[in-house]
Parts: C-alpha cells; structure tokens; sequence
C-alpha cells in the first residue's frame, strides 16, 4: 500500500474540507468528502441506465476525493475498474444515499 492517511492528516484535510470518509484499498487510502447536491443530483441522474452507470460511480468518485487526489485515484481504476463500484457505492452512502427520515405525526 503507497499511501496512508495519518490520523494528523485526515484532521488538516477535515478542517478544509469537513467530515471525511476515508477507505483503505490494495492501492492505499482515499479520502472522500460528501457530495454536493449538484454532484450527487448528477450521480442519481445517471446511475440508473446500465450504460451510464459505471460511469456515475466514477465521476462521483473522481468529484468528491481529497487525498492523495484524481490521478492517484484514477490510476487505481485503471489498475482494478472493480474498485469504481465500490468505492462509488462508498461515496453515495457517506453522502446521504441511505439516510433515514422518519415522517412524525
């Protein structure tokens, strides 16, 4: 694993970009920050049609990463495109995809 976020570091980035989600893979760790309304409209959007869908993950991932960055992350896919599903399902949970609202009487 090449890269490894520190305890200090995912403060530094937390104070720029607020709460983090960092996941470890076999490529080292990300660091993601929740998606904009307009990042994850966009997601919803295209993540629906089989042909886009690969896709939707990617951008999600490639609009929302922090540390180390695109080209590191980009570099991963390329090496393991499996990794762009998971790591999108990842992103779309931390920003709220499951979230729970409970309707009060």
């Amino acid at each position: 694993m090449s890269n490894v976020i520190t305890d200090q570091q995912r403060a530094d980035l937390e104070a720029q970009h607020g709460t983090l989600m960092v996941l470890e893979t076999d490529f080292g760790d990300f660091a993601f920050r929740s998606a904009s309304l307009v990042e994850f409209r966009r997601f919803s959007a295209e993540v629906e049609a089989p042909s886009t869908k690969l896709d939707a993950h990617r951008v999600l991932c490639l609009a929302t990463v922090v540390s180390p960055g695109k080209e590191a992350l980009t570099a991963a896919f390329e090496k393991a495109p499996g990794l762009i599903y998971g790591l999108g399902n990842e992103v779309a949970v931390h920003s709220g995809l499951t979230s729970k609202a409970v309707r009060k009487k």
